[in-house]
């Protein structure tokens, strides 16, 4: 703060609030931080919305005053508002961002074709709660619940619970997969570059125990 210009001081205190919301916003999403100007202008649209719940809790407050004897509203009390509404706000956010609800309904009217996703990587995991294939580049085969998995496919890991490889042999003249549990082993982790494409299995009842 010390090398920042003396007027830049009360611009950055009024866009706090909107930079909390975005802090927390893009913490509980998988949707990667824009370019430092993006974020501003993010952070002036949250300040702005958020001073409008501000100064109307204010009215509800003093509406209320009149009945029963709360506190005094001054500016402590207003920087406390405005961040428990800019946290609030940024979760209410990030859920429905997770959630693909505004664009998941929109998508059903014909309005868009996108989602609210940071990426479809990230949508076809989160919609399919399933065990999965997972096909390595060493042409093995892993299959078991995906517990967690990397937000990117570039980088990160997945977490399989109860995992066992996949193995085929020729049987009558076909051929046989057949899976061979990994004893004493209840997950593994498997990097994503290790990864070439993923498998998703049909719904399986195994689920509940699974994720126990």
């Amino acid at each position: 703060m010390e090398n920042l210009p003396a007027e830049l001081i009360p611009i950055l205190q009024f866009l706090l609030p909107g930079f909390i919301t975005a802090l927390v916003f893009y913490n509980l999403t998988s949707h990667s931080k824009p370019p430092q100007f993006e974020r501003i202008i993010l952070a002036l649209i949250f300040t702005l919305f958020i001073r409008l719940l501000v100064s109307l809790s204010k009215l509800i407050f003093l509406y209320a005053g009149n009945f029963v004897i709360i506190g005094s509203w001054g500016p402590i009390t207003e920087s406390f508002w405005s961040i428990i509404i800019s946290i609030f706000i940024g979760i209410i956010f990030a859920f429905i961002s997770n959630r693909n609800y505004v664009h998941g309904y929109l998508s059903k009217i014909g309005v868009t074709t996108e989602t609210s996703y940071a990426s479809v990587w990230v949508g076809v995991l989160s919609k399919h709660e399933t065990y999965v294939v997972l096909h390595l580049q060493d042409e093995r085969r892993l299959y078991g619940w995906p517990k967690d998995w990397p937000s990117d496919p570039t980088s990160g890991h997945f977490n399989i619970w109860k995992p066992a490889w996949l193995v085929s042999r020729e049987e009558n003249g076909s051929e046989v997969t057949e899976k061979q549990p990994i004893n004493g082993v209840s997950a593994m982790l498997i990097r994503a570059t290790d990864v070439k494409w993923v498998e998703f299995m049909e719904f399986q009842k195994e689920k509940k125990n699974a994720t126990e």
